[in-house]
């Protein structure tokens, strides 16, 4: 459980350093992506085709600066989007050698080579947001391409391969109405590249919910998932409402992606 594997690691980091910190970082939305399930504040192209201020800052940089010293032995980024934003790659090039372990959630859209820190013997979880495979991707992380997040997921791979005890690669899957009916291709393809899978049930954009009834939500009556599906009221009126709005500020058309 979260709890249990929460002890395990403040033991661990306790006996290392009983002043130890970890950090959880997230310094500014800088983003090359206008995810459907995403929103101005974690993504500066977002805040872009809305019409509205492009980059946010929440000032956690000079956060990072006053506190990421010798005692922080984790530390956790988050976006925007990491390997893209110029604050988090001067945090990854400037950080003490004392921080062992880091966590990065990304989209998969820039490479990064970690292994000089890998040889330094640093944990690294990087952690992928696919939220499908192919077009069911490319609709959901737009305007991202499956092929380029692909090339440079089999990169790591590679470095994996080479550092199997500490690069640890896995991908998150936020499950909604747009790619419920989809959900076994992302089963085949980490089954396939031997990653782990964690799924996500998305909250934050109620329209997109598995548990309505619409004309995404019925193709996917039959698949094999933890929750039910399409057992609520039909909202499929005000799921095309959402679809044409987040088509229009994208020109693009649903129907070329997920059907």
């Amino acid at each position: 459980s979260f709890r249990q594997a929460s002890n395990k690691q403040h033991k661990l980091f306790y006996k290392i350093n009983p002043n130890y910190k970890v950090m959880d970082i997230s310094t500014d939305n800088v983003c090359i992506a206008a995810c459907q399930t995403c929103d101005k504040h974690s993504s500066s192209l977002y805040a872009k085709i809305v019409g509205e201020k492009k980059l946010i800052s929440n000032q956690g940089i000079k956060v990072v600066d006053q506190y990421l010293d010798e005692n922080v032995l984790r530390l956790d980024l988050s976006g925007g989007e990491p390997l893209y934003s110029k604050s988090y790659i001067r945090i990854l090039d400037t950080m003490p050698d004392t921080v062992r372990w880091f966590k990065i959630n990304t989209n998969g859209s820039h490479y990064r080579d970690f292994t000089p820190q890998l040889e330094k013997g640093k944990i690294i979880e990087l952690m992928l947001s696919f939220d499908g495979v192919g077009k069911t991707f490319e609709y959901l992380r737009w305007p991202l391409k499956w092929d380029q997040v692909t090339a440079n997921f089999d990169k790591w791979l590679e470095v994996r391969d080479k550092y199997p005890t500490r690069l640890k690669l896995s991908i998150n899957y936020v499950v909604s109405a747009l790619n419920i009916a989809t959900i076994d291709e992302i089963r085949d393809w980490t089954a396939e590249k031997n990653v782990a899978l964690t799924y996500q049930l998305l909250n934050r954009v109620d329209v997109l919910d598995i548990r309505y009834r619409n004309r995404l939500t019925e193709r996917a009556i039959n698949v094999k998932y933890d929750f039910p599906i399409a057992w609520d009221k039909n909202n499929d009126e005000e799921l095309g409402k959402w679809l044409e709005y987040n088509d229009k500020i994208r020109n693009i058309k649903y129907t070329d992606y997920l059907f």
